[in-house]
């Protein structure tokens, strides 16, 4: 849970940071106090989220209610991830780790040397 709240920090500290370097006046303007920057991370991190889930909302997947925590937290209903994208997600990282461990056994066999080293490597040393 720690980590979800770390992650999402980060990621809106991400956001502020990008639209102001791209936003923000060369010279004057205003500093932003500490809780003006707080505000602006936390509606980066709700947009972020809301984004995440749009496409699915739009899709009539998941209901557009969203309800915002106490915490700051978004929550809204699972669901539609659960079924759907939970199953296709560890589907895939099944494959890719199988694909993976195939790799790791012929990368790291051992090989025949050739026997015989080339004329150029050996007139090289």
């Amino acid at each position: 849970m720690r980590v979800g709240a770390i992650n999402a920090v980060i990621r809106g500290a991400t956001i502020v940071a990008e639209i102001a370097a791209a936003e923000a006046r060369d010279t004057g303007g205003l500093a932003a106090g500490r809780m003006d920057f707080e505000e602006c991370v936390a509606c980066a991190v709700l947009y972020f989220e809301t984004m995440d889930v749009l496409a699915a909302m739009y899709g009539d997947r998941v209901d557009p209610e969203l309800e915002i925590s106490p915490t700051g937290d978004v929550r809204y209903d699972h669901a539609f991830e659960r079924r759907a994208l939970v199953p296709k997600g560890e589907r895939r990282y099944v494959r890719e780790r199988d694909d993976t461990a195939e790799d790791y056994a012929m990368r790291f066999a051992k090989q025949e040397s050739a026997g015989q080293t080339s004329a150029d490597f050996t007139h090289a040393f």
